[in-house]
Formats: C-alpha cells, structure tokens, sequence
C-alpha cells in the first residue's frame, strides 16, 4: 500500500534509483505535497534520520560522489535540474530531468554515483531526506562519502545544448549522457528561451559565473533552437528573424569573445533554389550572418529528421503515414528526393563532426528516398505528382557529409 501520493517515473538497478513525481494538492488557499510518510511501503526499509535544503547556483552541479552507507531521498521542488546518476557495477548513466511546474522525489541508494546539475537561470532549492545522520551521532563520525569531484580534471569539454527540448536537442543530450560515463565531460541542456539581446547578455553571464568546474575555454555551444514548423510560418515575422537569424548571429559573436566554440544546426533547406517560404529565406539569411561576421561559428545541416517518439508527428514520415491512414491523396514533386535522417543517429555525427573534424561546414542525411517510395512502403497508391519549380542543389548537399544509414529506423517507423 502506498500512502504517499505518488507517480513512480522510474524504477532501476533493482530498486537503487526511483524518480516519483509527488501530487500537489491545491486550493484557493495555495498548494501542499505529502514528501514522506512513515507508513509508506517504499520508505519503510530506508528511513530518513535527517533532512537538509540546499541552494544551487545556475548552471552549477553538486557532486558527483557516493555512500558506502547512506541512501538519500532527493527532492527537486519547481526547478528544472538534471539528475546524473552512474552505476558504476554496470557502467550505466541514467539522467532525469525535472520539469520546473513540478515536485518530484528521486531516490539514490547505496553506492551509486550521483550529482545534480541547476539548469535554471536563477538559484534552485533542492531537499535530501538522507537514512544517515551526516558525520553520524553527534558528528563524532567520519564523513561517509566518497568523492569524485575531486578525479575531475580541470580541462573537462563542455557541452551546451540550446533548445534542448526540440527533437534535436533533446537526441544529443540523450547521446551525451548515454556516453558520459562516470563524468568524462559535462553537459548543461538550456532550455530557457532567449527573447533578446538582453537575455542571450543574461545567459552569457551566468555561465561564465558557474563554477568552479567550468572553463569557458572548453565549452562548446550548440544551438538547436529554431523556429520550425515550415507549414506555420507564413511570414517572416520578428520572432522568425530573431530566432532563425539574429539570435545565432548574436550568441555566435559572444562565443567569439568568450573564446569558446559556436555550433549552428542547420538545414538542408539552404539548397533548395527557387523556394520562398519563410523557413527556407531565413535558414539561409543565418547562414549568411554567419559567415560574413561570424567566420569562426561551424554549421550543421541536418534533413528530414524523424525519431522514434510516438509524440513526434512533425516530421516527414509522421505526416505521410497518417495521410495514407485517412485515404488522402498525396501530392509531390517527382524530382525531389528526401533523406529521412534518424535524429538519434544524427546526434551521434554531430557530436563526432564537433570533436573529430575542423571543418567549418557539414551535412548529415540519411538514405536517398523520394517521396513516392516512401509511399510504396506505406501501401498508398493514390499519388498524384506535380512540379514544384523548386530545384534541389544535391551535389552541394552531399559534398563532404555524413552519410547514416537509417534504413532499419525508417522501416520501424513506417510500420
């Protein structure tokens, strides 16, 4: 029976690690959560003897280190933090990330490594509900902790992914952490949206105040942010031109400063001659900034991203399989080819294209498909073909890129 209203999120390593979002109860009078109850089932055989709250500074990360004989009960109260938590039996890294309009409870036991990273732009309050009594009775007992803040080296990389609530963003921070092992870099997911030049000032600010562990000399910022939905933008409003244009330009021109990397995600959209929608003008309006006043920024350019998420319904493949589910005819140009890109494969050739190669510019795709094959696989015959007027520079799209094959993600993803 448990007790305390909870939502358990997660469940590893046998019970070692489990994330709970706690229930809050609200009224006119304001809100309350039930964090720990002595009659709950969970909690019965790991106590807390103690607790503590803790302010974390923006950007900043707590630990990592572990307990040869305390199990603590973390909980994260409206902030959005990451939990980095290894497994060093299995060499596993598992990483939760808080939503800052929610409560939740993440229990970490006996010898598994953890941290908490603040991702916020402000202080964050966490709380820990230890089974131990630091320093023991009286604090007449050694400190049971076993630090590894102190194995980090000072030359760490650091990876900032803006936009990391995208699609894109979100497969790099998956991919960074599902490698990270026990704390090889860091990595700081941003997903505060920039709305000025005063908030990319404010952001700069912050991060080069996190210390102590981070050296702006190793950090590299990779902007996944953008405006997207092609089908929406039906003008080339103010909110396009400073998310597509200036605001790359801008944090590309304040990384040269700081003396730190700037990654610009891209589209394959830049080639296409002939298409004036708004998404294809200013995806080739930022490159232009970029290369006339900010020739140190590298560009990635990414095609037809897809991912195995359910929820994922914008890109190509979502939307041709549910047009063939509702018997819609579809409409296409013969001569223009797709390169549905699995956007987990993707993020590892970003990633490798960052750490491995100096060029300025690349391009990842996937396999070369047309839309009409892409429809074959899908049982639809009811196509009907019509010239766009839009001409694809293939070759230049093609030259020195990163070529996935995504053909076994693309057939999952169809079925």
């Amino acid at each position: 029976m448990n007790t305390v209203v909870h939502k358990e999120l997660h469940n590893l390593w046998g019970g070692k690690v489990i994330v709970d979002e706690i229930r809050q109860f609200a009224d006119d009078r304001g809100m309350l959560c039930e964090i720990w109850r002595v009659d709950d089932d969970k909690e019965k055989s790991v106590p807390p003897l103690m607790s503590y709250w803790s302010v974390t500074n923006p950007f900043v990360m707590r630990g990592p280190h572990e307990h040869t004989a305390q199990c603590d009960w973390f909980v994260t109260w409206f902030s959005r933090m990451v939990y980095q938590l290894y497994n060093p039996h299995t060499g596993e890294m598992f990483h939760f990330i808080t939503e800052p309009n929610k409560v939740y409870r993440v229990k970490v036991d006996v010898g598994i490594i953890h941290s908490y990273r603040n991702l916020e732009l402000r202080p964050a309050t966490t709380g820990n509900f230890p089974s131990a009594l630091f320093m023991g009775q009286d604090k007449k007992s050694p400190i049971d902790e076993i630090r590894h803040e102190e194995k980090l080296k000072k030359d760490l990389t650091t990876y900032v992914v803006l936009g990391a609530g995208g699609r894109l963003g979100k497969a790099i921070v998956d991919y960074l952490y599902k490698n990270i092992g026990c704390h090889s870099y860091h990595v700081i997911p941003v997903f505060e949206k920039m709305k000025d030049v005063d908030d990319v000032e404010t952001f700069f600010d912050v991060l080069l105040a996190a210390k102590p562990e981070l050296d702006i000399k190793n950090v590299k910022i990779i902007n996944c942010a953008a405006l997207t939905d092609v089908q929406k933008l039906q003008e080339y409003s103010s909110d396009v031109k400073w998310v597509n244009v200036d605001m790359p330009y801008n944090i590309a021109s304040r990384c040269a400063l700081a003396g730190c990397q700037f990654i610009q995600i891209s589209s394959d959209y830049v080639y296409r001659e002939g298409d004036q929608s708004v998404y294809t003008r200013s995806k080739k309006d930022m490159e232009h900034s970029l290369r006339i006043f900010s020739p140190s920024a590298r560009i990635v350019r990414v095609a037809n991203l897809f991912s195995m998420d359910p929820l994922d319904t914008h890109n190509i493949l979502s939307k041709l399989k549910e047009a063939v589910k509702a018997g819609k005819a579809i409409t296409y140009d013969p001569d223009q080819k797709v390169y549905p890109t699995d956007v987990a494969r993707a993020a590892w050739a970003i990633i490798n294209f960052i750490d491995l190669n100096e060029a300025k510019e690349c391009s990842v795709h996937g396999n070369e498909m047309t839309v009409a094959e892409i429809c074959t696989k899908l049982g639809c015959t009811n196509l009907v073909t019509k010239k766009s007027g839009i001409e694809y520079n293939h070759s230049a799209f093609l030259k020195g890129a990163w070529s996935l094959d995504c053909s076994d993600s693309i057939n999952k993803k169809l079925e």
